[in-house]
């Protein structure tokens, strides 16, 4: 069960410990609340096209942030410095961002899975400007209370959304997704939670970067990371954050427990 995991932090204070119960679904706007979902924002341009790329972030430690390594793995680190932005919304309506000092993709990208996870190391410590998301060093009770957390532009500007997720079995998602034709194995992610938004009946896709997260325990805990796929009310697919802990642990070296 949730009470009974030991959550782990990236400072010795703490994490976030936000116990929000009554939520509201859909687009809740530029609020504050779950200031540790973020985006990574990077000017790009081809010829005289100029544009911004953007992708889902989830703050994880004091200076540390989970991408998805293939958004961030073909970018050059010298390209990602000097054009790159890690972007929060702190407080309502207002915004707090660092630039990128470096990343580093897991070894499973170098193996061809695209979808799997990065490293983001921000060139400026958050101090107090807000508190990263919980993690969890012990499997989690994900039967309920589980949420997908992350950013829309419906309305022309980054706006975020939250989703009660219902969970689906491994061996269903699997079902649904050969039956749609996604079966590539570099695009399936080694290790994956999976569930679909109970009260939204719209078919949509969701972009890299949705935050599956629990707060049954209490505290907000980071259960699993989106990947680009069908959203809404089809299964979803989430990297499980739990099973990289440990090498999360080794490019880190701040991981601290309580209890």
């Amino acid at each position: 069960m949730g009470a009974e995991s030991k959550i782990t932090s990236s400072s010795p204070a703490t994490c976030d410990q936000t116990r929000k119960t009554i939520l509201q679904e859909g687009n809740i706007g530029q609020t504050k609340h779950f200031s540790w979902v973020g985006v990574l924002r990077v000017h790009y341009h081809k010829g005289e096209e100029f544009g911004v790329g953007v992708t889902g972030i989830v703050l994880i430690k004091r200076k540390y942030s989970i991408a998805n390594a293939y958004d961030v793995g073909k970018i050059s680190k010298n390209y990602l410095r000097k054009e790159g932005k890690a972007m929060f919304i702190i407080r309502d309506n207002v915004t707090w961002s660092s630039t990128v000092r470096d990343y580093f993709t897991h070894p499973d990208y170098e193996d061809s899975v695209y979808n799997t996870i990065a490293l983001l190391e921000l060139e400026v410590q958050i101090n107090d400007v807000l508190s990263p998301i919980c993690l969890t060093s012990k499997k989690y009770n994900i039967t309920g209370h589980l949420y997908a957390i992350g950013y829309t532009d419906e309305h022309m500007l980054l706006e975020k959304v939250i989703y009660n997720i219902q969970n689906v079995t491994r061996e269903h998602c699997d079902e649904f997704y050969n039956r749609i034709g996604f079966k590539e194995e570099h695009d399936t992610p080694k290790r994956y939670h999976c569930g679909f938004a109970k009260n939204n009946k719209n078919h949509c896709v969701w972009e890299n970067g949705m935050v599956l997260a629990s707060n049954s325990s209490g505290p907000w805990v980071l259960i699993g990371f989106g990947i680009k796929g069908p959203g809404c009310y089809a299964p979803s697919r989430f990297i499980d954050v739990l099973s990289y802990l440990p090498w999360i642990e080794s490019q880190t070296e701040e991981i601290k427990e309580i209890y």
